[in-house]
């Protein structure tokens, strides 16, 4: 009960940040040219980003309207390309281990906390985010009424 009461503080937090229902694909880092632009959606499964091989590859069968708190770790930070992939639609959010311990310990999040968050239909979103040296988290909300089976890659640039 306690996770689930925390899981929806968070993502209260997150949506008054980003705008309730508000699509953003933008990243925390320096000015965008472009280059750090999410990717396109709908790439198959089975194909990896410029051949690479995934750092993270986690699947994890999430119960309806809850979600999913995973952590990645970086040495230097730096851009990460990842995949989800659901046959539901799902709400993808990326923090800073700051952010994430601010809401989980109900603290107050700070805007630049939030490095990613997105809406994504399935099958699957492939974007980008720019993440700080040390943890952060990906938040993948199950947004359908049924459990569903989500998968998160992530890959190094």
């Amino acid at each position: 009960m306690h996770q689930a009461y925390s899981s929806i503080l968070f993502l209260l937090g997150v949506m008054a940040l980003s705008g309730c229902g508000k699509k953003s694909t933008e990243t925390v880092g320096p000015p965008n040219s472009g280059e750090n632009a999410p990717g396109p959606s709908g790439s198959s499964p089975k194909e990896s980003p410029a051949g690479r091989s995934a750092f993270l590859d986690k699947t994890k069968q999430v119960p309806p309207r809850l979600e999913w708190n995973t952590d990645i770790t970086s040495n230097k930070g730096g851009e990460v390309t990842f995949r989800v992939s659901c046959a539901a639609p799902v709400g993808i959010t990326v923090v800073t281990d700051k952010g994430y311990k601010a809401v989980t310990g109900k603290g107050k999040i700070n805007k630049s906390d939030v490095l990613l968050t997105v809406d994504a239909k399935p099958p699957s979103y492939e974007g980008r985010v720019v993440v700080p040296a040390g943890t952060s988290w990906f938040i993948i909300e199950n947004q359908s009424g049924a459990a569903a089976s989500i998968r998160l890659e992530c890959f190094a640039k």
